[in-house]
């Protein structure tokens, strides 16, 4: 299992949609699909402890996977939520390691110059991110987050309640023409992309 989505639309079958005909014979047609938006996507399921979850034996081939050998099954609630559990947990130690690894430090270390009142609201917004950001389900995953291939540090990361990253750039002083800290968000948001 490689990825939780969140399904979005109604299945339809597309128009040029055709029975495909495989090397033993057998005809199979795919008609449906759906669009789904990713949940998260940051580690995978190993097929020996996915299988026993779905009530198939751990070293089973997949051939024929699904109801009625469709490729596609029905979950009940429970094997959801044992998978979801799975996976949630196995993400979150993949996370752990990566901001282990990103936070050993290195050659641009430190914490820069930083004032009382952007120390202060940063703390604020860390200790009730889901209240001072008006979002809930957030929680705080580090302050001072660093890349330590570029030096950036991000001011405050959280995470929301679908386990994606939130990164918080703090500014106290600025104007309507003021880009300097929505453009580090968008460049936080890219590298978290990449590194996570």
């Amino acid at each position: 299992m490689v990825a939780l989505v969140r399904v979005i639309e109604r299945a339809i079958q597309p128009t040029d949609s055709v029975p495909e005909l495989y090397d033993n014979g057998e005809e199979m047609w795919w008609r449906y699909c759906v669009s789904t938006e990713p949940v998260n996507s940051g580690t995978c399921i190993l097929r020996e402890q996915f299988l026993p979850i779905i009530s198939y034996s751990p070293n089973w081939n997949l051939h024929g996977f699904g109801d009625n050998h469709s490729g596609v099954k029905r979950l009940t609630t429970k094997q959801f939520a044992e998978l979801r559990e799975m996976y949630e947990r196995l993400a979150e130690q993949e996370d752990r390691k990566r901001v282990e690894k990103n936070s050993r430090g290195g050659q641009f270390g430190g914490t820069g110059g930083e004032g009382d009142v952007h120390r202060a609201l940063k703390e604020r917004i860390a200790a009730d991110p889901s209240g001072v950001l008006g979002e809930p389900g957030l929680t705080l995953q580090e302050i001072e987050f660093p890349f330590r291939c570029t030096g950036n540090r991000i001011d405050v990361l959280l995470r929301d309640q679908d386990k994606r990253y939130i990164a918080v750039e703090v500014e106290v002083d600025f104007d309507q023409n003021h880009l300097a800290g929505a453009l580090q968000c968008m460049k936080y948001r890219a590298m978290l992309a990449y590194f996570f």
